[in-house]
């Protein structure tokens, strides 16, 4: 991998990231600024609870939008910004060629000691047979 690379995705990842913060804080301070901070004035003024909370409610929804969107939108970043990498990497690092001709080169080990153990049984096998057969032949010829 170049050393520019590494460069792009980190500024790549830096820019999405900030636009997600200042998207996510945008709303959430939307949020604060028209309903949280004129819910509590009224609660400095004296208003009951109840009332603050109901001022205050479509406030705290957009702070945890903003949360949520400033959250998603860094997660997002990062998957796509280390997943370009990632495979780019293992791209450049991954021979497959190497791979298969490694492996192929194992799997023919391993058959050819297969084949030597099969021919090996079958030899013996084959030597059992016949002195079975020889010894059943002595027997025929004892009685």
């Amino acid at each position: 991998m170049s050393d520019v690379e590494p460069m792009k995705t980190a500024a790549t990842y830096a820019l999405a990231w900030t636009v997600s913060a200042a998207v996510g804080a945008a709303i959430a301070g939307a949020g604060v600024v028209y309903w949280v901070l004129p819910a509590y004035s009224w609660y400095l003024r004296g208003q009951p609870p109840v009332v603050v909370l109901r001022i205050a409610a479509p406030g705290i929804a957009l702070l945890l939008v903003g949360a949520l969107v400033w959250k998603l939108g860094s997660t997002l970043a990062r998957y796509r910004t280390l997943g370009s990498v990632v495979a780019a990497d293992t791209a450049e690092r991954l021979d497959v060629e190497a791979m298969k001709s490694d492996i192929l080169s194992v799997m023919d080990e391993r058959l050819a000691d297969l084949k030597q153990d099969t021919q090996q049984t079958r030899r013996v096998v084959e030597r059992q047979s016949r002195d079975e057969a020889a010894e059943e032949f002595q027997f025929s010829g004892e009685q």
